[in-house]
């Protein structure tokens, strides 16, 4: 296991882990595989800076995914 990926999951590491950076906010991490529609919902929140403005639980109650 590498430092880096103990340092962005604050060691809390299980195979596979997806970890989101931006800009200015601590690192994004879920454990485990991700579906088409929860990797959909987690680049829309953070690729459309929605993360700035409300918390990843709000915007997943109002999030409609497109991807199947």
């Amino acid at each position: 296991m590498h430092d880096f990926a103990l340092y962005l999951t604050r060691g809390s590491v299980a195979y596979p882990t997806t970890v989101i950076i931006v800009p200015n906010a601590p690192p994004f991490f879920i454990a485990g595989a991700l579906k088409p529609k929860e990797m959909e919902m987690l680049l829309k929140f953070f690729g459309e800076a929605d993360y700035r403005s409300q918390t990843i639980g709000a915007f997943s109650k109002t999030f409609k995914p497109q991807w199947k």
